[in-house]
C-alpha cells in the first residue's frame, strides 16, 4: 500500500469504542445520535487520510492456518495462501451503541501532531476462565469445554443409578436421558417415596416434560434443598447449561448422605484446582499431579509411541506429555498422521489459552466423530490442557488403539492381519451407513413431510446435497461385505476376493458423487446459517443433535472422512500381502487408483474446512451481525486484543479477521457467546501501523477515514502475528 497523502483534517474517535466527539465522558448516557460530522466509517478512500508512513510488511505468518491433509510423511503446515477480495454486494451492519461511552484520555490524533500518545494506564488482558473452546455453545463437548468433566458426569450417572436401581438406557447422552424429568421424579421417589406423586412417562408433549421438571424442582425443595442449588427448566430441557444440572445432582446427592445416610453416596471427582494457575500465562509450568509408578510406566510407553510418529512428521521428539501436549498442536499432527485426514482450521502458533484449548477441542472432537465415542467416555478439553495424567493416558491409548493399525497389527500373528483389517473395513463401513441413515431418518425424511411450510425443497437438497444417493450406494456396498464376510465365519476373511470386487466396484463413481458433495459442503453451511431464525427446522435439529450426542456438522462431514478411511485400511492390507503372492499386485494397483481418486477430492477438502470454521463463529455470535457466510469468504485469525483507552464494556474484546473485514466482539462469559458490536471493512482502513513504547505494551492502530483503533496485544510476538496477518488481508482486499 502507497503512503498517504497528507490532511489537516482531525482524525475522530469512534463513538462506539470511546464515547460521544472522543472527549471524556463520565456521565453513562447512551450514545444515540453520533455527530454528523463523524461517521462511523466511509465505504470510500477520501481525501482525510492519515499523515504517518507506513511499517514494511513482512511476510505474513497467520497463526491461525487449514490442516492440509498429509502424505506419507507430512511436513508442518504451509503458510495459506492470501484471502481472496470480498464479495462486490459485501456491507457492513449498521454500528451498535452500548450502554456506557467513558473515555479516559483525549482524542486519538490529528493529522498536526505526531504519533499519537499512548493510554496512560492499560488494562491487563485476562482470559475468561469460563471461555468455551471454538466458541460453539450447541456442540457438546466444546461448551463450556473449561467446566466440562466427563469424570463429573460419569459420577452422576453411576450415583442415579445406584439409588434408583435402573440402568440409564445405553447409547444416548446423560441430558437426553434425564431431558424430560421423569428420571429425576423416579430419583426423588427412590430417595423419599411418594416425593413426586405424578411422572409422566413415556409420553411425547413438551408440557409433561416441563411439568416433570417443575416436579422435581418441588421434590428438591421438599427435602430442604436451597433455591439457589436448582437450574433453570431450559438448562436441562433445551441443555443450555447442563453443567449446572450436574451441580444441582451433586447438591442433591450430598442433602442424600446428611439425611438418608444409608442410601449410596456419589463419588465426586477432585476439582481441577490448578486450572487457574494455568492461565496466568497461557502455560502450565510443570504438571502438579501426582503420577503414580504404574502410570509413569504408561506415560513412558505411550511418549515412546508418539515421538515415533512426531519425528515421521518432521517436528522433533517431546520428553513429558503431561505438559508439551498442551498446545494441541502435536496431537493434531499426530492424528493426521495416522488417519491421513486434515482436522480442518487450528492454530498453527497458539498464543494464549484460548487458542489452545480451540486446539484441544479441536482433536477430541474428531476423535469422537471418528470411534463412536461418547465425550463422557473420553476426557475434557481442561484435563488435557492442565496435563492430568489420567487424561493424557486415555486419550493417547485410545489414539494408539484406534486410530494406529500398524502397532495393533504388530501384535498380532501374520496370519490374523489380513483378517483383522477386513473385519475392519466392514464394522467401519457399517458405522458409516448408520450415520447416513439416522440424517436420512432423523432430518431428510421429517423436513420433506414439512415442506414447504419448514424449508423448501430448494433449501432441503442446498443443505444434504447428493447425501441421499451416497446412503443408497454405501447400503448396497455394505450388503455386499456382510454376504462376502458373514459375521461368525473366521474363513471367510481370510479371502479378499469380495474387497477388490467392492473397492473395483466403487472407483467409477467414487470421485464424482464425493467431489459433488464436498463442492456442495460450502453451500450446505451457508443455508445452515440462513434458517436459524426458522425456528421449526431449529426444533428439528435440536432434537437431532440431542439424540446422537453430535451436531449437524459431524453428521454433515462424515462423507468428507471416509474417502482417506478406505485408503488407510487399502494401505496397510497391501502392507500385510507378500509381494509374491498374486493377489498384491491387484491390491498395489487398487490403492494406486484409490490414492489418485483421493488426491482430486482433497482439493475440495479445504473449503470444507474453512465453511466449517465460518460456520462456527456465525454461531457463536450474537446480536446484529450481518450475515457473512459465503462461498468468497475466508476465516484469517481470531483471538482477544484489547482497545487501547476504551471503556470498561469492551474489555473483553475478541476479534474475527476474514477476508473482507475485522469483527469486533465482547466476550460474554455467563452466556458463553460473543456479542457483536462492530464490523470494519478491510477496504476502508487506510494504514496499518506497529507500535511499541518503553511500558512494554505492544499494539496494531489502524487508521480509517474518521477515526483510529489501537489495538493492544500481551507480547511482541502475539502483536506481530496480528499486524501481518491485518497488513496482508487489507491489500489483498484492497486489490479487490
Amino acid at each position: 500500500m502507497s503512503a498517504p497523502q497528507v490532511s489537516n483534517s482531525p482524525v475522530m474517535q469512534h463513538p462506539v469504542l470511546y464515547g460521544p466527539q472522543g472527549g471524556l465522558d463520565n456521565t453513562n448516557t447512551v450514545f444515540k445520535n453520533p455527530p454528523q460530522q463523524a461517521p462511523m466509517r466511509s465505504s470510500t478512500t477520501n481525501s482525510q487520510n492519515i499523515s504517518r508512513a507506513r511499517s514494511p510488511s513482512p511476510a505474513p505468518i497467520p497463526s491461525s492456518t487449514p490442516a492440509a491433509l498429509p502424505s506419507r510423511n507430512p511436513s508442518p503446515p504451509t503458510q495459506p495462501r492470501a484471502p481472496p477480495s470480498p464479495s462486490a454486494n459485501s456491507s457492513v451492519a449498521p454500528p451498535i451503541t452500548l450502554n456506557k461511552h467513558s473515555t479516559h484520555s483525549t482524542p486519538l490524533t490529528s493529522s498536526t501532531t505526531s504519533a499519537p500518545k499512548k493510554a496512560s494506564k492499560r488494562r491487563s488482558l485476562s482470559i475468561p476462565a469460563s471461555a468455551v473452546a471454538q466458541s460453539l455453545d450447541r456442540d457438546l463437548l466444546t461448551k463450556e469445554a473449561f467446566k466440562y468433566d466427563p469424570e463429573f458426569e460419569r459420577a452422576a450417572q453411576t450415583w442415579i443409578e445406584h439409588v434408583t436401581k435402573e440402568p440409564l438406557p445405553t447409547g444416548v447422552s446423560l441430558p437426553a436421558a434425564l431431558k424430560d424429568g421423569s428420571v429425576l421424579c423416579k430419583l426423588l421417589n427412590a430417595i423419599r417415596p411418594n416425593t413426586v406423586r405424578k411422572i409422566h412417562v413415556g409420553v411425547k408433549l413438551a408440557a409433561f416434560h416441563r411439568e416433570n421438571i417443575q416436579n422435581y424442582f418441588i421434590g428438591c425443595r421438599t427435602l430442604g434443598m436451597n433455591v439457589t442449588s436448582l437450574f433453570d427448566e431450559n438448562d436441562l430441557y433445551e441443555n443450555k447449561n447442563f453443567n449446572i444440572v450436574l451441580i444441582n445432582i451433586q447438591a442433591l446427592a450430598a442433602l442424600v448422605t446428611k439425611l438418608f445416610p444409608t442410601l449410596p453416596k456419589m463419588d465426586i471427582p477432585r476439582p481441577n484446582d490448578c486450572l487457574s494457575v494455568a492461565f496466568k500465562d497461557g502455560t502450565s509450568s510443570k504438571s502438579k499431579f501426582e503420577v503414580t509408578p504404574e502410570q509413569q510406566e504408561q506415560l513412558t510407553d505411550l511418549t515412546a509411541w508418539t515421538n515415533s510418529h512426531l519425528v515421521e512428521c518432521g517436528l522433533s521428539g517431546i520428553t513429558d506429555v503431561t505438559r508439551e501436549l498442551q498446545s494441541g498442536v502435536e496431537l493434531i499432527f499426530l492424528l493426521e498422521r495416522l488417519t491421513g485426514q486434515s482436522l480442518g482450521i487450528y492454530s498453527a502458533e497458539p498464543e494464549t489459552a484460548w487458542n489452545k484449548m480451540q486446539n484441544i477441542a479441536l482433536v477430541l472432537k474428531f476423535v469422537i466423530e471418528q470411534s463412536g465415542m461418547h465425550p463422557s467416555e473420553l476426557c475434557s478439553c481442561t484435563d488435557l490442557y492442565i496435563g492430568k495424567p489420567q487424561a493424557i493416558i486415555k486419550l493417547l491409548t485410545t489414539l494408539r488403539d484406534k486410530f494406529d493399525m500398524a502397532c495393533t497389527l504388530s501384535k498380532l500373528p501374520s496370519a490374523q492381519r489380513r483378517p483383522y483389517i477386513i473385519s475392519e473395513v466392514v464394522s467401519t463401513e457399517q458405522r458409516y451407513v448408520t450415520q447416513l441413515q439416522r440424517i436420512e431418518e432423523g432430518l431428510i425424511t421429517p423436513a420433506k413431510s414439512c415442506a414447504p411450510q419448514m424449508m423448501t425443497k430448494e433449501e432441503l437438497s442446498g443443505i444434504f446435497g447428493n447425501i441421499d444417493q451416497i446412503m443408497v450406494r454405501h447400503a448396497a456396498i455394505l450388503r455386499q461385505l456382510q454376504q462376502g464376510y458373514p459375521p461368525g465365519d473366521p474363513q471367510a476373511l481370510l479371502r479378499i476376493d469380495t474387497i477388490v470386487e467392492v473397492f473395483t466396484g466403487m472407483l467409477p463413481w467414487t470421485k464424482h458423487a464425493y467431489s459433488s458433495y464436498i463442492l456442495n459442503y460450502d453451500n450446505s453451511i451457508a443455508i445452515t446459517n440462513t434458517l436459524k431464525k426458522n425456528t421449526s427446522w431449529q426444533a428439528l435439529l435440536k432434537r437431532f443433535e440431542e439424540a446422537y450426542g453430535m451436531d449437524i456438522s459431524s453428521f454433515l462431514v462424515a462423507p468428507v472422512q471416509r474417502l482417506p478411511r478406505y485408503l488407510l485400511l487399502l494401505r496397510e492390507l497391501v502392507s500385510c500381502t507378500p509381494k509374491t503372492d498374486p493377489e498384491y499386485q491387484i491390491l498395489q494397483d487398487l490403492w494406486t487408483k484409490s490414492q489418485a481418486i483421493l488426491q482430486a477430492v482433497n482439493e475440495s477438502k479445504r473449503a470444507v474446512d474453512n465453511a466449517n470454521k465460518l460456520l462456527q463463529i456465525a454461531k457463536s455470535i450474537t446480536g446484529d451481525c450481518e450475515p457473512f457466510v459465503s462461498r468468497n469468504q475466508h476465516f484469517i485469525k481470531e483471538g482477544f486484543l484489547e482497545i487501547a483507552d476504551a471503556d470498561d464494556d469492551m474489555e473483553s474484546s475478541y476479534f474475527f479477521l476474514l477476508a473482507d473485514r475485522l469483527i469486533l466482539t465482547i466476550y460474554n462469559s455467563e452466556a458463553k457467546n460473543f456479542d457483536y458490536r462492530e464490523a470494519f471493512m478491510l477496504k476502508d482502513i487506510e494504514l496499518v501501523e506497529e507500535r511499541d513504547s518503553e511500558e512494554d505494551d505492544y499494539s496494531v492502530a489502524l487508521s480509517m477515514a474518521e477515526f483510529e483503533m489501537e489495538l493492544l496485544a500481551t507480547n511482541k510476538a502475539q502483536r506481530d502475528s496480528w499486524f501481518t496477518a491485518i497488513d496482508s488481508a487489507v491489500e489483498e482486499a484492497k486489490k479487490g
